[in-house]
């Protein structure tokens, strides 16, 4: 008696390969340009309206924004997100330490945008940015990324016999 292997399809193969939890699907959907266009784009518009102290208007654009950063990746392909650079980068920086660090970096950052404090906004920015430290220590493993000294050994090692591309022979390949 044989083994009967049912055909899978190749969505259904893909999702085979990675087992995503509900917050990797959340980050990989933020890295996603459409939804950080629309992150972008709400962030200015709330900086606006709290620059104004509307808080109303700066939450509904926030909201709105989000909204549709969602709909628009909705029906995104994560396991190919999660192949791309920017997904790759989301991943990486999920780092517990630097979450920590982006929410308590908002406080004053919302804060000083309201008081029109630029000591605060500045401590606000400060700690948001500190929190990506965390995770950029992977980045070149997992992007498999090569240095320009291990690129400059590569080159040394096989050097190539035709540099030039045929063009002293007369001809171009």
């Amino acid at each position: 008696m044989g083994t009967h292997v049912i055909p899978r399809t190749f969505q259904e193969d893909c999702a085979s390969h990675h087992n995503f939890s509900t917050f990797d699907r959340y980050i990989l959907r933020r890295s996603h340009p459409r939804r950080m266009i629309c992150d972008i784009i709400g962030l200015i518009w709330s900086i606006y309206f709290l620059w104004l102290s509307n808080w109303p208007a700066a939450v509904v654009s926030v909201i709105l924004a989000s909204g549709l950063g969602l709909y628009f990746t909705r029906n995104i392909d994560v396991d190919r997100i999660s192949q791309t650079t920017l997904g790759r980068l989301g991943l990486l920086h999920k780092h517990p330490f630097n979450l920590a660090l982006n929410f308590i970096g908002i406080f004053p950052l919302i804060y000083g945008i309201w008081r029109h404090s630029t000591e605060l906004i500045l401590i606000g920015f400060s700690i948001i940015i500190l929190g990506h430290f965390f995770g950029w220590a992977e980045v070149n493993k997992n992007l498999k990324l090569k240095s320009r000294t291990e690129t400059c050994h590569q080159k040394a090692a096989h050097p190539t016999s035709d540099v030039s591309g045929g063009l002293e022979s007369g001809g171009a390949k």
